[in-house]
């Protein structure tokens, strides 16, 4: 199943604009960001968001965007209708949850159908060849708002 493409390319300019401008206005702690690499952002994405190929992947840039204030406490969140998408279809048949236990990435939980082909304490030391660690700078952490 394909994920929605709902959003106008009009509606995803609008909405990048108006989250760049709230946070302007409203984000407290809007001078610890690094406003060059904020605004520097901003501008890329204007282009960006106006040729991803469906609501997830503008979502994905609104996530990144919000990331760099790094606040827990700000969050962008998809649509319902991405997340039943993304939670449904995306990871098929293997929902995996991890911990970094000692600077590892350890499964802690696993769907109950998984539970003996992938069991709890695995380590996984890499992700679609490329090791962890790195999977992880480039693909994860940079969507995480964390204080």
């Amino acid at each position: 199943a394909q994920m929605p493409n709902t959003i106008s390319r009009a509606d995803k300019l609008y909405g990048l604009s108006k989250f760049w401008q709230e946070v302007n206005y409203n984000f407290v702690y809007l001078d610890e960001v690094d406003r060059e690499e904020w605004e520097a952002e901003y501008k890329k994405l204007l282009i960006f968001v106006q040729e991803t190929a469906d609501d997830y992947e503008y979502y994905r840039h609104l996530i990144r965007l919000c990331a760099m204030l790094k606040d827990g406490h700000t969050n962008v969140y998809y649509p319902e209708a991405v997340q039943a998408k993304l939670y449904n279809t995306y990871f098929g048949d293997y929902r995996l949850f991890m911990t970094n236990i000692n600077g590892k990435a350890v499964v802690t939980r696993v769907n109950l159908s998984k539970k003996e082909e992938i069991p709890i304490g695995t380590e996984v030391v890499a992700v679609n060849g490329q090791p962890t660690a790195e999977y992880l700078e480039e693909y994860v952490k940079p969507y995480i708002s964390s204080s």
